[in-house]
């Protein structure tokens, strides 16, 4: 019998929200957010609240990822009119040279950075 190289390492946790909202639809591990030695993860919703989205971020810690999300970006707190925020995820570099990661989201018809 073959090992597998990957295993089970936790399961990452939504805000309660109804169904089919594609939670993971788009998801990113993201160069250390809060500086605290750890990789990130962040992980797209572009169904939640009525198609307008959100994203999640969780912090890594140590071999793995915090199962509790730390931060919930909705597109109604950004933009009113986003649409199926959370379909898409980019964030390599710091664009504005703060030392910190910017994230791009993409949206229908639209992306917005996030500093």
């Amino acid at each position: 019998m073959e090992k597998s190289l990957l295993t089970l390492n936790g399961t990452l946790l939504p805000d309660p929200k109804p169904q089919d909202a594609r939670f993971g639809y788009a998801i990113l591990a993201v160069p250390d957010l809060n500086h605290d030695s750890f990789n990130d993860v962040v992980v797209g919703a572009p169904l939640e609240d009525n198609h307008q989205g959100a994203v999640y971020l969780y912090h890594g810690y140590r071999t793995t990822v915090l199962p509790r999300f730390k931060q919930r970006i909705e597109s109604t707190a950004l933009r009113l009119g986003l649409r199926y925020f959370g379909r898409s995820l980019d964030g390599q570099i710091d664009m504005d040279g703060d030392g910190l990661v910017d994230l791009a989201v993409g949206a229908q018809d639209a992306a917005v950075v996030l500093r």
